[in-house]
């Protein structure tokens, strides 16, 4: 499966900007709205992610499953920064 498809699974939206790559989610599920940006910035070869858990007002540190780590691996391999 392409990173395209494994972000889109997991219902990230890409927002094409210029050199950068930026996958979107903002979801909001039992009170409480995640917000995650994944960006790959093609000329420095950098992986960039921010977000915030909001939970009864408070945010915490960004966190990523296993999916996504996944499918960061697998962009970044089709972007040609890894090698096979």
């Amino acid at each position: 499966m392409n990173a395209t498809n494994m972000f889109e699974d997991l219902g990230y939206k890409l927002i094409k900007d210029g050199d950068l790559l930026h996958w979107s989610l903002d979801e909001k599920h039992n009170n409480r709205f995640d917000e995650i940006n994944i960006y790959f910035d093609k000329l420095a070869k950098t992986i960039h992610i921010t977000g915030e858990v909001e939970h009864n007002h408070c945010s915490s540190a960004t966190e990523i499953y296993t999916e996504e780590l996944e499918a960061i691996h697998q962009q970044a391999k089709e972007l040609g920064w890894l090698n096979d």
